[in-house]
């Protein structure tokens, strides 16, 4: 299927900096806190600045990564983020359908666009696609489940 682009009016994100990675929204340490910025969001998707694992000096293993692993990661961070606001509770990904990747994925930054399939109180659903800066389509990955994890984790309530 093909890939449906973000639409609407963006709002600004009600978290920026530190705030992505505190207490009530995104547990990941260190290596692992690759959104550069929340860039914006709505009920229907978000849009965010991320990079991969060689801005955050992840080790090469072997010949290199066939997937940007902290890049995928920061995907499903931004999900999760976007189900903070349409479910009300931290989410885990459980699933994705697909995995699709157009070619190399550049040093530095990229876009992130999330669009929402579904959403309900226990769970999201996504497609997210990852763009170079100047718009060419770089990874996709369709059919994102994110479930809801009642009571939150431990450093994120629901409350």
């Amino acid at each position: 299927a093909p890939f449906a682009l973000l639409s609407g009016e963006l709002e600004p994100s009600p978290w920026s900096g530190e705030q992505l990675y505190a207490d009530d929204t995104l547990f990941h340490g260190p290596a692992f806190q690759v959104i550069e910025s929340l860039d914006g969001l709505n009920d229907e998707g978000a849009r965010a600045t991320l990079v991969g694992l060689r801005s955050k000096k992840w080790p090469e293993q072997g010949q290199g990564w066939v997937f940007d692993a902290a890049l995928i990661d920061g995907c499903l961070q931004v999900a999760l983020l976007w189900g903070l606001r349409v479910s009300g509770g931290q989410s885990l990904p459980m699933r994705i359908a697909e995995c699709v990747q157009y070619g190399a994925i550049p040093d530095g930054k990229v876009t992130c666009e999330l669009v929402k399939r579904s959403s309900s109180a226990q769970r999201t659903v996504t497609d997210i696609r990852v763009s170079s800066q100047d718009g060419q389509a770089l990874l996709d990955l369709r059919g994102v489940e994110m479930y809801v994890v009642p009571g939150g984790t431990p450093r994120g309530s629901t409350k």
